[in-house]
């Protein structure tokens, strides 16, 4: 085996446990940007793995399966139209729903902040609630993490971009061991922790790790594309 095969197979590796970092990330200063959090969220579908509360007030529901996708965005208006998608106990399909997501512009042109309303045409006049989220953390590859800013208590989403569950539940799992063994110093596996998955789970752990329910359920997600196909079906 030669000297660049090897070293390209260690480069592969590496990038392989960092789950999807994106390079050149500042952990202080860029891994807050609202706008690039939601533009390089491209044709993905992220899906919600962690939430605060049980209850989604966004969905009005306490949804067992939750998926958003970016349908189009503005960069002159920094608005985007989100789709979001879930399972809802009451029905056997998927219930949508569909919301703007305005960034608000800053004297440098950059903000944590996200601010979300209503957009469905069915609705338009009369719910003109806007909820805002910060973003706490976004590795604008795999992973975001977001902190609802209208409550005093922390009310914090995790979102994962589908293809990444398993090293989720994997940075999950290590993460909840490490803090059971009071093991919590990013020098002991800073590739994990920096950039990829892991500062995403960690962030959230950190922020508002006391409140964690588990959104992201194998069994139900792997239903996800009959209730899909379904959907398709029924609204031909």
């Amino acid at each position: 085996m030669s000297l660049l095969t090897c070293i390209l197979g260690c480069l592969f590796m590496i990038e392989a446990i960092g789950g999807g970092a994106v390079e050149n990330v500042d952990e202080t200063k860029d891994s807050k940007d609202a706008w690039r959090t939601i533009t390089h969220m491209g044709k993905d579908e992220y899906l919600l793995m962690l939430r605060s509360s049980e209850y989604d007030g966004r969905l009005g529901s306490v949804a067992n399966y939750v998926y958003m996708r970016l349908c189009e965005y503005n960069y002159s208006t920094q608005t985007a139209m989100i789709r979001f998608m879930h399972k809802d106990s009451s029905s056997a399909f998927l219930v949508g729903l569909t919301q703007r997501a305005t960034v608000p512009r800053s004297p440098k042109n950059e903000t944590s902040i996200i601010r979300f309303s209503n957009a469905d045409s069915c609705n338009q006049g009369t719910d003109n609630s806007i909820a805002e989220y910060k973003v706490l953390y976004s590795n604008y590859e795999s992973c975001f993490v977001l902190n609802l800013l209208s409550t005093e208590e922390k009310r914090c989403e995790l979102w994962v971009k589908e293809g990444f569950e398993v090293q989720f539940e994997n940075e999950f799992h290590k993460q909840s061991t490490d803090v059971e063994n009071g093991q919590v110093d990013d020098e002991a596996d800073p590739v994990r922790t920096t950039g990829g998955l892991g500062h995403c789970v960690r962030t959230y752990c950190e922020k508002c790790g006391h409140l964690q329910y588990k959104i992201y359920k194998k069994e139900m997600c792997s239903l996800s594309s009959i209730m899909k196909e379904t959907n398709t079906a029924v609204t031909r």
